[in-house]
């Protein structure tokens, strides 16, 4: 009898260490060994297959490359985005993949200012948002890229401070799902370039529940190289170790769509966040990198979406085929 007590203490304090290595970074690669989801219906998808009809051979093998290319799906406040999410982690469950979903819906989005100004009216609604999409996972395997920026924003002082505890229950509220795993975003390296709002930024990250997420991403619709950042601006992974040692060695992602030309410039001047020319892709998304605290590269903006509408581009978040064409030819 002692040891039949003995064992389930010993399994209960094994599943008990599982959860925290799992929440929270620590030594723990929640995503190692994943196949991550590929959608058969993008827009690149549907592109190619129409210049394939038109004859364009050659512009509908550039796209396909894209189509063929685990992407996330990015869900930013539309009446059916829990039907969406559904869909997504249903699928990608049936391939045994494992999706990515990058929630982009917090009040007052994008400081209310840029092309994908937005978000929710008010924290209520944001969170009753959230908990819709969050019970279309159905305990479905899942990585939640949460609310881009907006912890950048807090720090850069265009976002409510009280932010922070709204980001905070979103975080409690997915990894309630025992199958959901979040990485709360932090910017990028072209944000901050000194300690004092980097220290900010950290600071702001615990507020909104880092220590309950599984870790942060980083350079989500940006432009910044794994290792080469600009002018006096960091590359994406250093930049990412340093805020990881400043988060008690919290694990990270990394979006890599965009970036393998690195920034327009040094990534800061106006617009350089902005459709700019000689972009190029980066490297293939895995969950495979080779970095200890690095759980995956991503692509979380998809290639060819567009930024806004500078330089010739549609609304943010369409769509553009010569753009896409420009990043895969480099």
């Amino acid at each position: 009898m002692g040891f039949v007590i003995a064992a389930a203490c010993a399994a209960a304090v094994a599943a008990t260490l599982a959860v925290l290595l799992t929440r929270g970074g620590g030594s723990h690669d929640p995503l190692a060994g994943k196949t991550l989801y590929v959608a058969t219906d993008s827009p690149a998808a549907r592109k190619a297959d129409a210049w394939a009809r038109a004859v364009r051979s050659a512009d509908a093998s550039a796209l396909r490359r894209l189509a063929q290319t685990p992407t996330a799906t990015i869900l930013a406040g539309s009446p059916g985005d829990a039907t969406t999410a559904e869909r997504v982690v249903t699928a990608a469950a049936a391939k045994r993949q494992l999706p990515v979903l990058a929630l982009y819906n917090i009040p007052r989005r994008d400081c209310s200012g840029h092309n994908s100004a937005g978000g929710a009216h008010g924290g209520r609604k944001y969170l009753s948002w959230l908990g819709r999409v969050v019970d279309a996972f159905d305990s479905h395997p899942v990585v939640v890229v949460l609310e881009p920026d907006a912890v950048a924003e807090i720090t850069a002082g265009c976002m409510p401070p009280d932010t922070a505890h709204l980001l905070r229950a979103a975080v409690q509220r997915i990894e309630r799902d025992p199958e959901a795993r979040v990485y709360l975003d932090a910017g990028n390296p072209g944000w901050f370039r000194r300690p004092g709002p980097i220290k900010r930024l950290v600071s702001n990250l615990k507020s909104a529940g880092i220590g309950q997420a599984n870790g942060f991403s980083l350079n989500v619709s940006n432009y910044f190289s794994l290792s080469r950042g600009g002018a006096g601006v960091q590359g994406v992974l250093e930049y990412g170790q340093m805020l990881s040692e400043a988060l008690g060695a919290a694990h990270f992602v990394v979006d890599t769509s965009r970036n393998g030309n690195g920034p327009y410039g040094d990534g800061t001047e106006p617009q350089a966040w902005c459709n700019p020319p000689g972009r190029k892709i980066g490297a293939s998304p895995t969950t495979d990198t080779g970095q200890p605290r690095v759980d995956a590269y991503l692509w979380v903006k998809a290639p060819g979406d567009s930024d806004g509408t500078c330089r010739g581009g549609p609304p943010a978040g369409v769509f553009w085929p010569a753009r896409a064409l420009a990043l895969v030819r480099g």
